[in-house]
């Protein structure tokens, strides 16, 4: 068997290609949210240059000169990401008993102490992280964070380092469990773990039942039927007679 997608292609198992799960959910809008704090970027570094020299005045050339050629958003987006994959290559490798990697920025080991906080406060245990799983059936897969025993209950999991959960999310992580399913895991439960990587927002859970999850599968086939609508191939026009 072969098996594995280079990077964001799709996944191939045996010659088939699956869809991703992250490219289905992608489809889902979140522009209002982001569109707010794109533009609360922006803010924050014109009032920091203002701050700087608060007596100079700018004509408007000036002023973008000063902004840069990279959009506030954008680098906030980078270093968010960064700090993201440095906490959740930690968590991975804590659940697997491995060596912590360094941390660079106290932002980073604050976000994953409080990963900690919750674990010394759960019985995990029979943990496998990075699992891939393809559902042969529906033709989708994906690669799960962790699937562990938590508090006794064979729980799919998945780490958030963000601030904020989406609905979105809860649609991937129904995704993911009905794929484990259809690989021979009894799962029983499903569990966001949302890690905060800026001081002052909290470390939460969300928890999904099998109702829940029932649930999320339905919003997750719908996505997955919108994704093939889109991306299906044009039939090919019949020529004039």
């Amino acid at each position: 068997m072969s098996f594995g997608p280079p990077s964001k292609s799709p996944y191939v198992k045996d010659g088939r290609t699956f869809v991703r799960v992250t490219s289905v959910i992608g489809i889902c809008d979140k522009s209002g949210p982001l569109m707010h704090w794109a533009a609360k970027m922006e803010r924050q570094k014109a009032l920091e240059i203002i701050a700087r020299q608060p007596m100079e005045p700018y004509d408007a050339k000036e002023f973008e000169v000063l902004m840069g050629e990279q959009f506030a958003y954008r680098q906030a987006s980078e270093e968010a990401a960064g700090i993201g994959r440095v906490v959740h290559a930690a968590c991975e490798a804590d659940m697997k008993g491995l060596p912590i990697p360094a941390f660079g920025r106290p932002e980073e080991e604050a976000a994953f102490q409080s990963y900690l906080n919750w674990k010394a406060q759960s019985d995990v245990s029979d943990a496998k992280c990075e699992v891939e799983l393809y559902h042969d059936r529906l033709g989708y897969a994906g690669r799960a964070d962790c699937i562990a025993r938590i508090n006794g209950v064979l729980t799919l999991l998945d780490f958030k380092t963000s601030n904020n959960l989406y609905p979105e999310n809860k649609l991937q992580v129904a995704a993911y469990a009905d794929a484990a399913r259809e690989n021979g895991y009894d799962i029983q439960a499903g569990l966001l773990l949302l890690i905060p990587k800026t001081e002052g927002n909290k470390f939460q859970t969300q928890a999904m039942s099998q109702d829940d999850l029932a649930d999320g599968m339905l919003g997750f086939l719908a996505a997955l039927s919108l994704y093939k609508h889109m991306h299906k191939e044009p039939k090919p026009r019949r020529a004039k007679a």
